[in-house]
């Protein structure tokens, strides 16, 4: 099967969609028949530089796409910001067209467009059968971008979107199973729930663990706990922040591991409010091997949400790695976590404070929780589970298009 995969983004990025949709294609490719294809946003002068970002090769049997800036359109640079901006639009629209001329000489069998504007893209140019692949509800995340008397309005929007674009797929899947039940309550649409494929790397060393510590400056006896993401509004960090600066009061180990490719100034006033300006350590996260440390030096993860969404990739890559989890309600994206990790209550600083305080007081049971967390990524997250929920969904939108004469 010959299936394009279009998705609105820089690409590659450190980013969770980004990495997400790298696993599918991964999981795609695997199977020997299939040609697969990826469109991704253009390269632009001054955009990012994507070479550094070693974060997993795509498959060799992957073929990616990017169309060519226009002149016209020199301004707009890919950002790892997310949210709407004027920029994103001039990029959806050579995408776009793109997509018209990629579609046309491919010819693929299947499209599938990974979030909001590849869909709304496909859809423009009248690619068929078209799989909707929803990695967040707009409806719940839109509004997070804006203050005041605008949020409602973009709530709306949010929903409007999402109705129309689940309305018009051929077949929709969501990348976590709260994120498929709330599409379906808000759209009466039929939703299924693709269990994202998600490697298992080896387990860290001793070593490794000793060695990530002194690269990051941590002391062998530190508690250290790691934020791995990016920092924009929806994520919900400063209320992490302040619920570490409980943490850190009545712990004096405690150290805080930032690891992001954000611009640490957006979260620079959070961290001097909660009292840890002396004890946040920042760092990248721009391959796999400062993601590999990052989590080598870590104690415990946490793994925070301020709206609803998919599944949080920084969830699902630190249970991977066998890194302890304290996370959000709102994060887990309805996965079936328990034993897995520890969820607090949502919007708590002080249920924050107290799940992190229990998971470094009793490290025994939380390197028990760490081992059920990664035999539970090795068996929910594989690529044949991946592709069979998958090839469900691709067989209904050829079927919907067949039957209607599309």
């Amino acid at each position: 099967m010959r299936s394009l995969h279009v998705a609105a983004l820089p690409f590659p990025s450190p980013q969770g969609t980004q990495g997400a949709v790298r696993a599918m294609l991964k999981a795609c490719a695997a199977v020997d028949r299939d040609d697969v294809h990826l469109l991704v946003y253009p390269r632009a002068a001054g955009a990012i530089d994507e070479s550094a970002f070693d974060v997993g090769a795509l498959d060799a049997r992957v073929t990616l796409h990017r169309p060519q800036t226009p002149p016209w359109m020199s301004f707009a640079r890919p950002s790892l910001r997310s949210g709407p901006s004027a920029q994103k639009l001039m990029l959806d629209v050579a995408l776009a067209l793109a997509l018209r001329r990629l579609v046309s000489a491919l010819r693929p069998e299947i499209v599938i467009a990974h979030h909001v504007e590849a869909c709304a893209a496909v859809l423009a140019v009248r690619a068929r059968p078209l799989v909707f692949v929803a990695h967040t509800e707009l409806a719940a995340e839109l509004p997070s971008y804006a203050r005041g008397s605008l949020a409602p309005l973009l709530t709306r929007a949010g929903a409007a979107l999402d109705r129309g674009l689940v309305a018009r797929a051929d077949a929709v899947a969501a990348v976590a199973p709260g994120l498929a039940a709330r599409l379906h309550a808000a759209t009466g649409g039929d939703v299924a729930t693709l269990a994202l494929p998600w490697p298992v790397p080896a387990p860290t060393t001793i070593e490794e663990r000793s060695a990530a510590r002194h690269a990051l400056g941590l002391s062998a006896d530190a508690e250290v706990v790691l934020y791995a993401g990016n920092l924009d509004r929806y994520q919900g960090v400063p209320l992490v922040l302040e619920g570490l600066g409980k943490l850190a009061r009545r712990r004096a180990a405690v150290r805080v591991l930032v690891a992001t490719e954000s611009t640490r100034a957006v979260i620079a006033e959070a961290v001097r409010s909660a009292g840890l300006s002396a004890l946040v350590v920042f760092s990248r996260l721009d391959t796999e091997a400062t993601r590999r440390r990052v989590h080598a030096a870590a104690d415990v993860a946490i793994v925070p949400r301020a709206v609803d969404g998919g599944v949080p990739v920084k969830l699902l890559d630190a249970l991977a790695r066998g890194v302890p989890v304290v996370a959000q309600r709102r994060a887990l994206g309805g996965l079936a976590l328990s034993g897995c990790a520890s969820v607090c209550a949502d919007d708590d600083a002080d249920a924050l404070d107290a799940a992190l305080g229990a998971m470094l007081a009793a490290p025994i049971a939380a390197r028990e929780v760490a081992q059920r967390g990664r035999a539970y990524v090795t068996r929910e997250h594989s690529a044949g589970r991946f592709r069979a929920t998958l090839d469900a969904v691709v067989a209904r939108a050829s079927t919907r298009v067949t039957a209607g004469g599309r």
